[in-house]
């Protein structure tokens, strides 16, 4: 018998964290991350029902910062604003800002709103240009600069922010 357990690396509970520990004495945990520009060119294909050029790929893949929930958001984004046209994805060209659809919108503040407070106000200073940088972060946040660790952590694993610490482009646009 096989057995897939998926969580995301924040919140870790004590159970999960306890669950962990026992299946890892049997097998490595597989960690998924962020695509690379190869992986989201199939994501591309796959979504658009095309063959992406290299620049269309190149947008979503910084645009997204590799997450594959935003590279299809990204994708569809285009799509729906018929940036991309997929009889035609030759003729894609690099828009200067990519724009999204009042569902799309609506989906990514839904998404934004149900984060914990601290992991919002986290993602919105860095959204108006704060670094990534403790004793910034506490001054703007007014909290401990040795207390931001868990919120970094637990706003990494919401997939917002990219494997170095940068907010996602379409999320901060």
């Amino acid at each position: 018998a096989r057995m897939v357990v998926n969580y995301r690396p924040w919140p870790r509970p004590v159970g999960l964290s306890a669950l962990g520990a026992q299946l890892s004495r049997h097998h490595s945990p597989i960690v998924l991350g962020h695509l690379d520009k190869e992986e989201v060119a199939v994501l591309i294909e796959r979504r658009g029902k095309c063959q992406p050029t290299d620049t269309l790929i190149a947008v979503v893949h910084e645009q997204s910062g590799g997450s594959p929930m935003f590279a299809g958001l990204v994708t569809q984004a285009l799509l729906d604003t018929g940036r991309l046209d997929p009889r035609h994805p030759e003729r894609f060209r690099r828009p200067n800002r990519i724009s999204v659809s009042p569902g799309l919108a609506e989906r990514l503040r839904y998404l934004l709103e149900a984060l914990d407070p601290a992991i919002y106000q986290l993602i919105e200073a860095l959204a108006l240009g704060a670094p990534l940088d403790a004793d910034v972060l506490a001054e703007l946040l007014d909290t401990d600069p040795a207390g931001l660790t868990d919120t970094v952590e637990a706003a990494r694993a919401t997939g917002l922010l990219t494997e170095t610490g940068d907010l996602i482009v379409f999320v901060r646009n």
